[in-house]
């Protein structure tokens, strides 16, 4: 891993900065790290609503669950390291006795 000497004392707003984008690089690397080492496949399903790129669906939390009884949702994740969005996007459930 390469260090990075970071001088705070010049601009802590730059550093600040850089380091909330590092972290969140770390974050959105941890998830898709995770995800490959559950078996799990990420397919992208649908478009991101931030960047307009692929999205995939990952697992739901407890709340996404609850909210789903009233309204059905599904969490996605964006494959953009560079957007790392996630979140709820509704459903797209099909009528009853629609077939397949």
């Amino acid at each position: 891993m390469a260090r990075v000497d970071i001088d705070v004392s010049a601009d802590s707003g730059l550093a600040t900065d850089l380091l909330t984008d590092l972290l969140a690089e770390m974050a959105a690397d941890a998830h898709r790290a995770a995800d490959a080492l559950a078996g799990k496949r990420l397919t992208a399903t649908r478009s991101c609503p931030q960047c307009g790129g692929p999205a995939a669906r990952v697992s739901r939390k407890l709340t996404d669950r609850m909210l789903s009884v009233v309204m059905p949702v599904k969490r996605y994740r964006c494959f953009d390291l560079n957007c790392n969005w996630e979140g709820l996007l509704m459903s797209r459930r099909r009528p009853v006795g629609s077939g397949a």
